[in-house]
């Protein structure tokens, strides 16, 4: 009972991370292995079918999952690396755009992108809740002067934000008035220079 119940609970309250998970999928690799081991002793036969089962199972699955991914085309040689993570990561094509136009000094807030930083060739600054602190600001007695001290202060050249997910957030934590001076600072210190489906990329103008 428990280890059901702190399965589900890892995967409602921690977003199915693999890291909360493998606590319990190791739980149940014991148990699953103590159980076959009483029934070998008892049905070898049922034991075999079991363990091919389980074998046939896993064998479609990895073929399922690697021609969805095209994993076979781009291990071949078919598929250049950038063909690749073109079609599988969404923000990959504004991050080689990134890689390839920003000044190398460039500091790039990445707001709810995900937490693949590794793609980028730039100094960049982002985390689960890196919504937080532009919320914080415009919860501040005075938003217009405490949005230009968190670029300012974190030396930010440039933004990158998923546009749904800013939307998103906004609408549910600030008020009409708050969403005005939002874009008020958007207008004086932002300009938007590239846009790849919902990433857009802003440079910061103090």
């Amino acid at each position: 009972m428990f280890l059901i119940l702190y399965l589900f609970s890892s995967l409602y309250l921690f977003h199915a991370l693999l890291r909360y998970q493998a606590f319990s999928v190791v739980l149940m690799c014991i148990l699953s292995g103590a159980a076959l081991a009483q029934i070998s002793v008892r049905s070898p036969i049922l034991t075999g079918c079991i363990l091919a089962a389980h074998l046939v199972f896993a064998a479609y699955y990895q073929l399922s999952l690697s021609s969805r991914n095209q994993t076979y085309q781009y291990l071949s040689g078919e598929m250049t690396q950038e063909q690749f993570l073109t079609r599988r990561i969404g923000e990959y094509p504004i991050i080689r755009y990134m890689n390839q136009t920003l000044p190398q000094n460039s500091r790039i807030y990445l707001l709810l992108t995900g937490n693949r930083y590794y793609y980028y060739s730039h100094e960049v600054r982002g985390g689960y809740f890196s919504g937080q602190p532009i919320l914080d600001a415009l919860n501040s007695k005075d938003p217009l002067k405490a949005l230009p001290e968190l670029f300012n202060r974190n030396g930010y050249t440039h933004i990158l934000f998923h546009k749904r997910r800013f939307g998103q957030t906004l609408a549910d934590n600030i008020t009409v008035n708050e969403l005005q001076l939002w874009n008020q600072f958007e207008r004086e210190h932002l300009r938007y220079i590239q846009q790849s489906g919902q990433f857009w990329l802003g440079e910061y103008r103090r």
